[in-house]
């Protein structure tokens, strides 16, 4: 998953690449590698509390505290 600073830092970059700039490889790394954030980004995406099912490796089945 791209963070939208890295996907609008690297636009331009692409849009070059594609038009025939030509780019040294260890170049090209080195700047994509400034672009990227230094943290990883996580989602934890729930879209409902309410499943019915027991799955062993689901945390909402032994961990979710709350009221469905």
């Amino acid at each position: 998953m791209f963070d939208i600073n890295f996907y609008m830092n690297t636009h331009q970059i692409k849009k070059d690449l594609e038009n025939g700039s030509k780019i040294d490889k260890k170049e090209l790394f080195d700047l994509l590698d400034s672009y990227r954030h230094k943290d990883p980004i996580i989602y934890n995406i729930e879209t409902t509390n309410a499943c019915n099912m027991r799955c062993k490796m689901c945390p909402r089945t032994t961990m979710m505290t709350r009221d469905i």
